[in-house]
């Protein structure tokens, strides 16, 4: 079957040197609306016999990327976005620019690996979202939260925007990458944001108390009206219930954030400074010690 001059009606003898209207045999189907009319060729999907004048599932063969193939931009792109973010943020420039630019490459690079190997972009774009989520939420807990936050900021605007992508009938993993960039730098500017109230908070308070033993720290704390640091309730489950050294060290990096938070927020800082009571074989209290090293680079 012969199409007319200017239709879209392919050959169905497959003779690529015959093709009609301008347009060569090899097609996609990515919805697999005409499963019937597919013959596989060369390892491509081909049509054969079919008009796919106005129907948006199909596109010409010189547009089509196989599903397990990426386009040299997306390397370049993942690897320029990694590459640009590193130097920011090593160089003090642009720190807040670069960390989002770093997880959005990461994760860009990571699902154009897992496409490499055979995945399809969606699966693969999905499963790197997901990645990207949960490590966020862990590093929220360390000294790396901006990071985490950009990284859950991503793997969220990366799923909403390659599903908005395909609603409006546009490719899912391109949507997934420009939605995975924006969610990047919102979930930076969102812990930003929350920083930000958090040292306001301490402000409030006007004073804060530190020194070794909490309990000594809380009496004081609680005598002059002044703020105090308090473990997460989470950091708390964990010292109590799963593992002593890993509470520890999540109690560590929380209390790292708040006499931080302290810095900035200049309020007057109570220093009762170490407990005369304490064992001698216990030694001086970490956290104490942490938190005037903190202090001290606000001076």
């Amino acid at each position: 079957m012969q199409g007319t001059p200017g239709s879209k009606i392919l050959n169905e003898d497959l003779d690529d040197s015959a093709a009609v209207g301008g347009y060569i045999h090899g097609l996609t189907d990515p919805q697999n609306l005409f499963p019937n009319s597919i013959l596989d060729i060369d390892g491509f999907p081909r049509l054969v016999g079919m008009d796919f004048n106005d129907n948006p599932a199909w596109e010409s063969v010189w547009n089509f990327t196989p599903p397990n193939e990426t386009r040299w931009w997306q390397w370049a792109l993942s690897a320029g976005l990694i590459v640009v973010g590193a130097v920011l943020t090593a160089t003090g420039v642009g720190a807040k620019l670069g960390v989002p630019m770093i997880v959005a490459g990461g994760l860009l690079l990571a699902s154009n690996s897992l496409i490499a190997a055979g995945v399809d972009s969606r699966t693969a774009s999905m499963i790197t979202s997901g990645l990207s989520i949960a490590a966020g939420i862990v590093m929220l807990a360390t000294p790396f939260a901006p990071m985490g936050a950009a990284m859950i900021g991503s793997g969220i605007g990366s799923i909403g925007g390659g599903l908005i992508a395909e609603a409006m009938g546009y490719d899912y993993h391109i949507g997934a990458l420009i939605g995975g960039i924006a969610g990047s730098f919102a979930g930076l500017g969102a812990y930003k944001i929350n920083d930000a109230v958090r040292i306001a908070n301490i402000a409030k308070k006007g004073s804060v108390v530190i020194g070794e033993t909490m309990g000594r720290v809380t009496a004081k704390a609680t005598e002059i009206g002044a703020g105090t640091f308090k473990l997460s309730k989470s950091a708390l489950f964990v010292h109590k219930n799963i593992n002593k050294k890993l509470g520890s060290a999540l109690g560590m990096s929380e209390n790292r954030k708040w006499i931080a938070r302290v810095g900035k927020s200049r309020v007057r800082v109570v220093n009762i400074g170490i407990d005369p009571t304490r064992a001698p074989d216990i030694g001086r209290s970490k956290f104490f010690l942490m938190e005037l090293d903190v202090l001290s680079r606000f001076l």
